[in-house]
């Protein structure tokens, strides 16, 4: 109600912390407005995630630029967009999360207006949750001293105008008292987690290790769409005699790769396709093709699995 009640809002940036929330907000957005509703986020395929990024940002488009603002544009987007997109929003709504993440968001709104209406100003809306605000979807997100952190240190700032010099009093607040031996020797003990091979003395740590330290995701080929990557691979019939052949078969695989694989957290690796040579024998029939797609899986370490996917939405949780 609030966005239909203000037509200068022409481009509306929506960034919440994770994806289950966002394509929840989409579907329900898409109840109810006519709007040009766009779903961003990292659980799409590259080609499918290509497509949204080229639509936003031809959506998102400044007018000094060229862009439209007859029609209004709404993209529900999660962390990616701090990162990611280079785009021009009216107006944010973004959950709560740590002040240098909340800065980089702000920063997608009147990037570029200001050099047109000088007394015009951007707004942002900034939401907690009321049940408990380290709580997005179904899980934590960020660290309680980090949402902690940041609400102590937005509180000087609400309701009042922010230029560039009040988002690098944020930054040096942020930094203000921190043990900086404590943080160093943090960051060492994940390199060195790494370096040796990410050992744990059980899943539950390693888990909780991935989660405070590596967005960790693997790489994964929905299995509705597992047949038509197989067919696609053995058409693929440069040799790879010289280097020039062997260039362009590379790029040819990488190709399909971009085509068929999403990302996923996991916990859903119970889901990943447990005897792969008895379902690729069953669909080929024949054992050389067989290990030539089982080889190639091997090599890029990705599996067919049982995930929900859609060109809409991305990866659907059952």
């Amino acid at each position: 109600n609030k966005i239909d009640k203000r037509d200068d809002w022409k481009r509306v940036l929506i960034v919440v912390n994770t994806i289950d929330l966002a394509i929840n907000i989409y579907k329900e957005l898409k109840k109810h407005t006519r709007d040009k509703i766009y779903l961003f986020h990292s659980n799409f395929i590259a080609k499918d995630r290509e497509k949204k990024e080229k639509c936003v940002l031809h959506s998102f488009l400044n007018r000094k630029y060229g862009g439209n603002d007859r029609e209004r544009s709404i993209a529900v987007c999660t962390q990616i967009i701090e990162a990611s997109l280079d785009i021009d929003a009216d107006v944010l709504f973004t959950e709560i999360c740590p002040i240098e993440c909340l800065i980089q968001r702000m920063g997608r709104v009147k990037r570029c207006y200001v050099f047109d209406h000088p007394a015009e100003l951007g707004e942002i809306y900034i939401f907690f949750n009321n049940k408990d605000p380290l709580f997005s979807g179904e899980g934590p997100i960020y660290s309680k001293d980090r949402v902690e952190c940041a609400k102590e240190i937005l509180s000087k700032y609400l309701e009042k105008p922010l230029s560039y010099k009040e988002k690098a009093e944020m930054m040096e607040r942020l930094f203000e008292g921190k043990d900086y031996d404590k943080l160093v020797k943090e960051m060492k003990d994940t390199i060195a987690y790494i370096e040796g091979g990410g050992y744990a003395n059980n899943k539950s740590e390693a888990h909780e290790f991935f989660r405070k330290n590596i967005e960790y995701k693997m790489q994964v080929i929905p299995l509705h769409m597992f047949d038509n990557f197989v067919n696609e691979l053995l058409s693929i019939k440069i040799e790879g005699k010289t280097q020039k052949e062997r260039l362009l078969r590379k790029a040819e695989k990488y190709r399909l790769l971009s085509k068929y694989v999403v990302s996923i957290y996991p916990n859903k690796k119970k889901k990943i396709l447990e005897d792969v040579r008895g379902y690729l024998f069953n669909l080929l029939g024949d054992e050389e093709k067989v290990e030539k797609v089982y080889l190639f899986l091997e090599k890029n370490n990705v599996w067919p699995c049982d995930v929900n996917y859609s060109q809409e939405v991305g990866v659907i949780d059952d």
